[in-house]
């Protein structure tokens, strides 16, 4: 297992962006979010990158790395999208 996610749910204020998200992600395994805007589909990313979990659980094993790259990061012209990931350290 490389993730597994359980009851995930996140409000901004009073707005619930998603409520009870469950899902593992086994290795090898290809998943796409999709939604309308403001959804809480890149929130759910940055969780998931920052081991935050909100009201559920996020178990992440040791040994695994996730790294998030914004909607709309500060970025260097001439860098690529996987130097822009790991921001300078080696991957």
């Amino acid at each position: 297992m490389i993730l597994s996610a359980e009851d995930l749910s996140y409000s901004y204020g009073d707005r619930l962006l998603f409520e009870n998200i469950t899902f593992n992600v086994e290795e090898g395994d290809k998943y796409g979010i999709i939604g309308v805007n403001g959804t809480g589909k890149s929130t759910l990313l940055r969780m998931i990158a920052n081991h935050e979990a909100g009201d559920g659980k996020l178990t992440i094993p040791g040994g695994v790395v996730m790294e998030y790259l914004p909607q709309d990061p500060p970025y260097e012209a001439d860098a690529t999208v996987l130097e822009q990931v790991f921001k300078g350290d080696s991957p």
